[in-house]
């Protein structure tokens, strides 16, 4: 990556959750003419959610963030701990319009990084660049295990543990990535193997790519060109397809063994009684 404001828009579009102390980086979300068009994509151990049902019911559950040594309040729209990423966006504008218009406000000088839908191969390296919490770049490089959604960095030194959430992005300055979690991660400068590294630090490890790890209807609302599409609206055979999907977000060639309880009695009782006589 050589272009230099590509380092610069990716920069000035992360921000910091202060009480989990992790980074997120601000994307293009749905244009739905309510100017809601920014989303922050997470790693979602860097912020408060519920599991036991709470924010289905529909508990608020804010989130600080802090945006140009400003805090604002967001909220989650998606939390997938599995794979270990988050959206958030602006809060309810009726229950919070005072706060929802602030963080719209602040989002309209920035630009944001544009998400990466590119179909790697399974195992495909490619070269990445990591913007950390200390305000520095690290390079490494990152390998594809499409069609699964957590990938594996392997970077040029060590990453701290702040960075969690901060973006990973390819040559192109596209969002490829979160900062997630190590599966080498250093003590007393000493790895399990043996070899030296960087005390407190993460020399190995995976993370997230968003076009696999989003829900469908998020990925819909990112690579749509943000025109908000419904969902009875346009195929999505041809898009769920590229992520290794189908329709109904069953990997390809997946074929649902469920056995037809009620044709299996009909075509037994059609045997016993002859056809129906409607």
């Amino acid at each position: 990556m050589r272009d230099q404001s590509i380092f610069a828009r990716v920069e000035k579009a992360t921000v910091w959750f202060p009480t989990n102390e992790g980074q997120g980086v601000l994307v293009t979300g749905p244009d739905d003419g309510l100017a809601f068009n920014k989303w922050i994509v997470t790693a979602a151990h860097c912020i408060h959610h519920d599991s036991e049902g709470g924010m289905v019911l529909g508990d608020y559950y804010l989130e600080k963030v802090r945006i140009k040594d400003e805090e604002f309040t967001v909220r989650p729209l998606a939390v997938e701990p599995v794979s270990d990423i988050a959206i958030l966006g602006a809060p309810d504008n009726q229950e919070f319009g005072n706060e929802a218009d602030a963080f719209l406000a602040i989002c309209d000088g920035i630009e944001p990084v544009p998400m990466c839908q590119r179909e790697y191969k399974f195992g495909e390296k490619f070269p990445v660049h990591v913007w950390t919490h200390k305000g520095t770049w690290i390079t490494g490089e990152a390998t594809s295990w499409s069609p699964q959604a957590l990938w594996m960095i392997d970077p040029d030194q060590g990453i701290e543990s702040g960075t969690s959430g901060g973006p990973i992005i390819n040559d192109d300055g596209e969002l490829v990535g979160i900062v997630s979690n190590a599966s080498d991660v250093i003590e007393d400068g000493i790895t399990e193997d043996g070899l030296s590294s960087y005390e407190g630090y993460i020399t190995s490890g995976t993370f997230p790519y968003p076009a696999l790890a989003l829900p469908t209807w998020a990925c819909r609302e990112l690579f749509y060109e943000n025109q908000s599409p419904s969902i009875l609206d346009d195929d999505p055979t041809e898009y769920m397809a590229t992520l290794g999907l189908d329709v109904h977000g069953n990997p390809l060639g997946y074929v649902e063994q469920k056995p037809n309880v009620l044709k299996r009695f009909i075509d037994g009782l059609q045997k016993i009684v002859g056809p129906p006589w409607w």
